[in-house]
């Protein structure tokens, strides 16, 4: 007996088994990116544990808009820093993939010019931001390379960020003008970070990376608030213990 459809039946059908094949696919999908996330979660990470990353770190600096003393009264400036140079430091636990850290950096630099007027070369021209911040890393996956006797040779590429407080100071003279001396204000700080980590034993790596640090100055000398943004490129020592 031959059975006939209809276009309704015919089309409900279809439906039906366009729905079956998707949620069987849909289990099976659901299913490998389960064992994938698992097989990713246990995957090798290394040495866990309390950590110290010790970094050196330079770039460039945003001009910064800020009030400073002199003879007939307080004025705002703009202020022209070159590139600065500075050092990072995390100390934190490290507990796979996951990364917990406080973080205490600061930059130093040279103000080259007050309101595009140079700075005289005979007198102190400096500049220093500074922050404390409290921060979080994850590293993506560790690619081992060579791991023989003592030698354990991985690398591994991360990323992070961090939040918390800090603040800036200021001391220039114009050229052929008079000596100013101010702080450029604090505020609330926060860095984002991407690198790579060369494991050269299992508690010794190279860090390399950027890390974009941004310090939102609060007014000073009647100067309006400001983000102060720094691109810095990073190279540092992380220990694992």
């Amino acid at each position: 007996m031959i059975q006939v459809f209809n276009m309704k039946q015919l089309t409900a059908l279809l439906l039906g088994t366009v729905i079956s094949i998707a949620f069987t696919t849909s289990d099976a999908f659901a299913d490998k990116a389960t064992d994938m996330a698992m097989k990713y979660w246990n995957s090798d990470d290394g040495e866990q544990g309390g950590y110290l990353n010790v970094s050196f770190t330079s770039g460039s600096i945003d001009d910064i808009r800020a009030g400073y003393l002199r003879g007939d009264g307080v004025a705002n400036s703009t202020w022209q820093l070159e590139d600065g140079d500075g050092g990072l430091a995390q100390f934190g636990f490290d507990f796979g993939k996951l990364r917990l850290d406080w973080r205490l950096g600061a930059l130093h630099t040279d103000v080259q010019s007050i309101d595009g007027v140079l700075t005289d070369g005979d007198s102190s021209n400096e500049a220093v931001l500074g922050y404390s911040t409290l921060g979080v890393g994850l590293d993506l996956y560790r690619f081992e390379l060579v791991n023989k006797y003592f030698i354990n040779i991985a690398v591994t590429p991360f990323i992070g960020g961090s939040y918390g407080y800090g603040g800036g100071w200021m001391t220039g003279k114009k050229s052929g003008g008079e000596n100013v001396a101010e702080p450029a204000g604090h505020g609330y700080a926060h860095t984002y970070e991407a690198g790579i980590l060369v494991n050269l034993t299992n508690n010794l790596g190279i860090t390399i990376g950027y890390n974009r640090f941004n310090l939102e100055l609060e007014g000073h000398g009647g100067a309006a608030s400001q983000d102060v943004d720094s691109d810095l490129f990073a190279v540092g020592v992380r220990f694992t213990y």
